[in-house]
């Protein structure tokens, strides 16, 4: 490829730009997903459902999304939870119930700050031990941490966003 001018070579930068933050994105999404598996799904099995019936469909709703303006200026990919691909079903406790209403918005910050029995579930179970869904389960806060160790240029937003990438759109650089 011959570059003849400066917005040929914007695009080409912008082009192998918006590749690396795809790679990395992925990379981000992965430690994301076993973060999810170590600290949600490992950490109990549930008795009011069966996690099989629609099994890691928390964990599957975390995706990522890659915007770009096709030069170096603006290439930002975000990784979050649509919550269109989680199932809800009041009747069967699935991310919501009949006196809570529709949670999937809020999944991850039930699920990050142990709030299962604000919403539906019992703080403690028949036997007085108390309910795992009323725990903490930090996977997002242990994946910010791990990715912060490991020195990954990232923004958050509010345990709902990984914003990878270089935007100065806004005059902003993640």
């Amino acid at each position: 490829m011959e570059i003849r001018n400066d917005k040929e070579l914007s695009r080409a930068i912008g082009m192998v730009l918006k590749d690396v933050v795809k790679e990395m994105a992925d990379e981000i999404l992965s430690i994301l997903w076993d973060f999810i598996r170590k600290d949600v799904y490992d950490k109990y099995e549930p008795y009011m459902y069966q996690r099989s019936v629609f099994t890691e469909n928390f964990l599957n709703s975390w995706i990522k999304n890659v915007e770009s303006t096709g030069s170096y200026k603006h290439t930002i990919a975000t990784i979050f939870s649509d919550p269109e691909k989680m199932v809800f079903d009041e009747t069967k406790y699935r991310h919501g119930s009949n006196d809570s209403g529709d949670v999937r918005n809020e999944m991850a910050r039930i699920i990050e700050e142990g709030l299962g029995g604000h919403y539906w579930f019992p703080i403690y179970r028949w036997d007085g031990s108390r309910n795992p869904a009323t725990i903490k389960r930090p996977f997002f806060t242990d994946t910010i941490k791990y990715l912060q160790k490991m020195g990954a240029n990232i923004r958050v937003n509010d345990r709902t966003a990984i914003i990878v990438g270089k935007s100065n759109l806004k005059g902003e650089e993640v």
